[in-house]
């Protein structure tokens, strides 16, 4: 769990300063409620005080690839979006126009609920 990581800062990383390696997260996403069920990826980024808040159950929105087109198999992921924590965006790099990604989350209607539904808050 990140309650160890209670006060983590990127500024006062102590596995950085000691080992010269940040401290590293894995996450990982499902795209069924049940864990047990569904396809699993896992992305792996630097720890940042952003993931705090993260807990398991959070519906999350990303851009999969695949070279299926009925995507069977799912081959990457992006940088992705958990809205439930604040949106917090996890990924090393912003390969996605977040902004763009956001408002056009909150323009489909449908989608945007879908959100909703799935999330644990309301959001405006």
């Amino acid at each position: 769990t990140l309650d160890e990581f209670e006060g983590y800062t990127m500024e006062k990383d102590e596995n950085e300063r000691e080992t010269g390696i940040p401290y590293s997260l894995r996450l990982r996403v499902t795209d069924a409620t049940d864990f047990d069920d569904g396809r699993e990826l896992q992305i792996h980024t630097r720890m940042s005080e952003e993931y705090l808040d993260l807990q398991r159950g959070m519906p999350v929105c990303a851009v999969l690839l695949s070279t299926s087109q009925k995507f069977q198999s799912l081959a990457a992921i992006t940088d992705f979006c958990i809205p439930d924590a604040g949106p917090c965006w996890v990924g090393d790099y912003p390969y996605l126009d977040r902004p763009a990604l956001e408002q056009l989350l909150v323009e489909d209607e449908e989608l945007w609920d879908s959100f909703r539904e799935e999330g644990r808050y309301f959001y405006i």
